[in-house]
């Protein structure tokens, strides 16, 4: 077991040293090339994004008028139901899930 190291393994040692160092500047030169890549994508997604931001304030808004506007009919029609109830007067299939449309947002 005590084999001295002759020429041909220092020239194998060696070769593979350069191999090593070779696929180290491949890495680096690779690694370059992607952050560049990267950076350009970066500064392109950017704008997207902000128009995301925007779009998605805009929906918001829409969603909270619909919303707005449902109650307000809903109120209406309910006070309409509750001006029924006190006349006496017949109910509607429609003015009954009104009432209980009510009933179920107030709880």
């Amino acid at each position: 077991m005590n084999e001295t190291l002759d020429d041909k393994d220092f020239a194998l040692i060696d070769e593979l040293k350069k191999k090593e160092e070779d696929a180290f500047k491949q890495f680096i030169e690779y690694k370059k090339k992607f952050n560049e890549v990267s950076d350009k994508l970066k500064e392109k997604l950017a704008p997207i994004g902000k128009m995301k931001e925007e779009i998605d304030k805009v929906n918001e808004t829409v969603k909270d008028k619909r919303e707005s506007t449902k109650r307000e009919l809903l109120n209406s029609k309910g006070r309409e139901v509750e001006e029924k109830l006190k006349k006496g007067m017949k109910l509607t299939t429609e003015d009954l899930l009104v009432f209980q449309n009510m009933d179920d947002n107030r709880n």
